[in-house]
Protein backbone atom coordinates (compact mmCIF):
# COMPACT_ATOMS: atom_id res chain seq x y z
CA UNK A 1 0.00 0.00 0.00
CA UNK A 2 1.12 3.49 -1.05
CA UNK A 3 2.93 5.70 1.61
CA UNK A 4 0.38 9.26 1.96
CA UNK A 5 3.13 12.28 2.34
CA UNK A 6 2.48 12.69 5.87
CA UNK A 7 3.38 8.89 6.60
CA UNK A 8 6.81 9.58 4.41
CA UNK A 9 7.38 12.20 6.50
CA UNK A 10 7.05 10.45 9.25
CA UNK A 11 8.86 7.29 8.82
CA UNK A 12 11.51 9.93 7.66
CA UNK A 13 11.94 11.53 10.65
CA UNK A 14 11.77 8.46 12.60
CA UNK A 15 15.02 6.54 10.82
CA UNK A 16 16.66 10.27 11.35
CA UNK A 17 16.04 10.34 15.22
CA UNK A 18 17.40 6.54 14.96
CA UNK A 19 20.78 7.60 13.27
CA UNK A 20 21.16 10.18 15.58
CA UNK A 21 20.89 7.91 18.53
CA UNK A 22 23.30 5.96 17.10
CA UNK A 23 26.16 9.07 16.52
CA UNK A 24 25.00 10.27 19.90
CA UNK A 25 25.78 7.25 21.29
CA UNK A 26 29.12 6.44 19.28
CA UNK A 27 30.23 10.15 19.98
CA UNK A 28 29.14 9.15 24.12
CA UNK A 29 31.04 6.17 24.16
CA UNK A 30 34.21 7.52 22.77
CA UNK A 31 34.05 10.45 25.48
CA UNK A 32 33.76 7.93 27.86
CA UNK A 33 36.47 6.24 27.23
CA UNK A 34 38.77 8.87 26.92
CA UNK A 35 37.27 10.18 30.27
CA UNK A 36 38.29 6.94 31.68
CA UNK A 37 41.49 6.43 30.51
CA UNK A 38 41.97 10.07 32.28
CA UNK A 39 40.84 8.52 35.25
CA UNK A 40 43.22 5.63 34.93
CA UNK A 41 46.22 7.98 34.74
CA UNK A 42 45.52 9.63 37.98
CA UNK A 43 45.47 6.75 40.16
CA UNK A 44 47.51 7.81 43.15
CA UNK A 45 50.99 6.06 42.46
CA UNK A 46 50.27 3.04 44.94
CA UNK A 47 47.56 1.74 43.35
CA UNK A 48 48.96 2.25 39.90
CA UNK A 49 51.86 0.29 41.15
CA UNK A 50 50.04 -2.31 42.41
CA UNK A 51 48.13 -3.06 39.10
CA UNK A 52 51.10 -2.57 37.10
CA UNK A 53 52.91 -5.35 39.30
CA UNK A 54 52.03 -8.19 37.25
CA UNK A 55 55.47 -8.23 34.83
CA UNK A 56 57.75 -8.62 37.99
CA UNK A 57 55.72 -10.80 39.93
CA UNK A 58 54.77 -13.47 37.59
CA UNK A 59 57.72 -15.58 37.53
CA UNK A 60 57.75 -16.20 41.02
CA UNK A 61 53.39 -16.49 40.81
CA UNK A 62 53.83 -19.54 38.58
CA UNK A 63 57.11 -21.41 41.21
CA UNK A 64 54.58 -20.76 43.85
CA UNK A 65 51.22 -22.11 41.87
CA UNK A 66 53.16 -25.32 41.26
CA UNK A 67 54.44 -26.22 44.59
CA UNK A 68 50.64 -25.25 46.08
CA UNK A 69 49.03 -26.96 43.32
CA UNK A 70 50.07 -30.43 44.62
CA UNK A 71 48.63 -30.05 48.02
CA UNK A 72 45.21 -32.43 48.14
CA UNK A 73 41.99 -31.70 49.64
CA UNK A 74 42.17 -28.12 48.76
CA UNK A 75 39.18 -26.55 46.82
CA UNK A 76 40.39 -23.92 44.72
CA UNK A 77 38.91 -20.93 43.06
CA UNK A 78 39.75 -19.77 39.58
CA UNK A 79 40.34 -15.97 39.09
CA UNK A 80 39.89 -15.61 35.62
CA UNK A 81 39.89 -12.41 33.03
CA UNK A 82 40.63 -11.82 29.78
CA UNK A 83 42.86 -8.79 29.26
CA UNK A 84 44.17 -7.50 26.25
CA UNK A 85 47.93 -6.82 26.83
CA UNK A 86 48.40 -4.33 24.14
CA UNK A 87 45.66 -2.26 25.48
CA UNK A 88 45.74 -2.38 29.08
CA UNK A 89 49.14 -2.11 29.12
CA UNK A 90 48.95 1.07 26.68
CA UNK A 91 46.24 2.63 28.90
CA UNK A 92 47.22 1.85 32.48
CA UNK A 93 50.94 1.06 32.36
CA UNK A 94 53.37 -2.13 31.55
CA UNK A 95 52.93 -4.75 33.29
CA UNK A 96 48.87 -3.92 34.01
CA UNK A 97 48.12 -7.53 31.80
CA UNK A 98 50.75 -9.86 31.11
CA UNK A 99 48.66 -12.09 29.44
CA UNK A 100 49.99 -13.98 26.55
CA UNK A 101 47.65 -13.49 24.20
CA UNK A 102 45.26 -10.85 22.86
CA UNK A 103 41.89 -10.79 24.16
CA UNK A 104 39.48 -8.65 25.42
CA UNK A 105 39.87 -4.58 24.44
CA UNK A 106 40.86 -2.20 27.40
CA UNK A 107 37.96 0.03 25.41
CA UNK A 108 35.57 -2.78 24.96
CA UNK A 109 36.23 -3.12 28.89
CA UNK A 110 35.46 0.09 29.83
CA UNK A 111 31.80 -0.23 27.48
CA UNK A 112 30.95 -3.11 28.64
CA UNK A 113 31.47 -2.14 32.35
CA UNK A 114 29.30 1.06 31.99
CA UNK A 115 26.45 -0.75 30.72
CA UNK A 116 25.93 -3.36 32.70
CA UNK A 117 28.08 -2.67 36.05
CA UNK A 118 30.59 -6.02 34.91
CA UNK A 119 32.52 -7.36 32.85
CA UNK A 120 31.60 -11.44 31.90
CA UNK A 121 34.46 -11.98 31.52
CA UNK A 122 36.23 -10.94 35.03
CA UNK A 123 34.97 -13.30 37.26
CA UNK A 124 35.30 -15.84 40.12
CA UNK A 125 34.45 -19.26 39.51
CA UNK A 126 33.05 -20.93 41.09
CA UNK A 127 30.86 -18.60 42.20
CA UNK A 128 28.99 -20.76 44.92
CA UNK A 129 31.78 -22.54 47.31
CA UNK A 130 31.04 -25.23 49.62
CA UNK A 131 33.26 -26.36 51.77
CA UNK A 132 33.50 -29.26 54.80
CA UNK A 133 34.67 -27.66 58.26
CA UNK A 134 37.96 -28.17 58.69
CA UNK A 135 38.32 -28.12 54.02
CA UNK A 136 40.58 -25.03 52.90
CA UNK A 137 40.45 -23.49 49.94
CA UNK A 138 42.47 -20.95 47.81
CA UNK A 139 42.38 -18.62 45.12
CA UNK A 140 44.19 -18.94 41.65
CA UNK A 141 44.82 -16.70 39.11
CA UNK A 142 44.51 -17.87 35.42
CA UNK A 143 44.04 -14.08 34.35
CA UNK A 144 46.08 -11.37 33.20
CA UNK A 145 46.09 -9.33 35.70
CA UNK A 146 46.70 -8.80 39.57
CA UNK A 147 43.48 -9.65 41.25
CA UNK A 148 42.27 -10.10 45.33
CA UNK A 149 40.19 -12.56 46.81
CA UNK A 150 39.72 -10.54 50.29
CA UNK A 151 37.08 -11.72 52.84
CA UNK A 152 34.61 -9.04 53.63
CA UNK A 153 31.49 -8.60 56.14
CA UNK A 154 29.32 -7.15 52.62
CA UNK A 155 30.20 -7.36 49.52
CA UNK A 156 30.96 -3.37 48.04
CA UNK A 157 33.68 -1.22 46.44
CA UNK A 158 37.25 -1.85 45.57
CA UNK A 159 40.14 0.84 46.10
CA UNK A 160 39.53 2.27 42.65
CA UNK A 161 36.80 5.00 42.93
CA UNK A 162 36.40 4.58 39.06
CA UNK A 163 35.60 1.21 38.74
CA UNK A 164 33.48 1.76 41.93
CA UNK A 165 31.46 4.35 40.16
CA UNK A 166 31.32 2.07 37.19
CA UNK A 167 30.46 -1.12 38.75
CA UNK A 168 27.67 0.98 41.11
CA UNK A 169 29.10 -0.14 44.03
CA UNK A 170 30.50 3.82 44.75
CA UNK A 171 31.24 2.61 48.66
CA UNK A 172 34.25 0.57 49.24
CA UNK A 173 34.00 -2.81 51.08
CA UNK A 174 36.23 -1.11 54.04
CA UNK A 175 38.49 -4.26 54.22
CA UNK A 176 39.44 -3.29 50.61
CA UNK A 177 40.83 -0.09 51.85
CA UNK A 178 43.62 -1.46 54.63
CA UNK A 179 45.88 -2.00 51.12
CA UNK A 180 48.28 -2.99 53.26
CA UNK A 181 46.12 -6.35 54.54
CA UNK A 182 45.85 -6.82 51.50
CA UNK A 183 47.01 -10.54 49.32
CA UNK A 184 47.77 -9.57 45.85
CA UNK A 185 47.63 -12.22 43.41
CA UNK A 186 49.47 -11.81 40.27
CA UNK A 187 49.01 -13.43 36.96
CA UNK A 188 50.11 -17.27 37.31
CA UNK A 189 49.69 -17.49 41.18
CA UNK A 190 47.61 -18.42 43.95
CA UNK A 191 46.81 -16.97 47.43
CA UNK A 192 47.31 -18.54 50.97
CA UNK A 193 45.08 -21.49 51.59
CA UNK A 194 42.27 -20.77 54.38
CA UNK A 195 40.08 -22.56 56.32
CA UNK A 196 36.61 -20.49 57.66
CA UNK A 197 34.47 -21.08 60.45
CA UNK A 198 30.94 -22.23 59.45
CA UNK A 199 28.68 -20.45 58.13
CA UNK A 200 28.42 -18.28 54.64
CA UNK A 201 31.58 -15.82 53.96
CA UNK A 202 31.96 -13.01 51.53
CA UNK A 203 34.69 -12.87 48.53
CA UNK A 204 35.92 -9.86 46.25
CA UNK A 205 38.49 -8.42 44.57
CA UNK A 206 39.11 -4.82 45.63
CA UNK A 207 40.50 -4.11 42.17
CA UNK A 208 37.28 -5.52 40.00
CA UNK A 209 35.00 -5.27 42.89
CA UNK A 210 32.40 -7.44 40.89
CA UNK A 211 34.20 -10.42 40.65
CA UNK A 212 32.05 -11.88 43.86
CA UNK A 213 31.95 -15.42 45.45
CA UNK A 214 30.13 -16.83 48.51
CA UNK A 215 32.29 -19.82 51.03
CA UNK A 216 29.80 -21.97 52.61
CA UNK A 217 31.19 -24.23 55.29
CA UNK A 218 28.82 -26.93 56.81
Amino acid sequence: MALHNRDRLNLQSKQEDTTMNIVKKVVLGNTFVLLARRSFRMLPPTARKIITVGSISVSMAVAFAVTSAVASGIKVVDMNDQCDPATFNAAVGDGTCVSSHAGVTFDHFLRELGQTQKVGAWNFVPGEIRLQDGQAFQARNRGGEVHTFTEVDEFGGGFIPFLNDLSGTPVPAPECLDLGSLEFIPAGGTGTPETEEPGVHHYQCCIHPWMRADVTVR
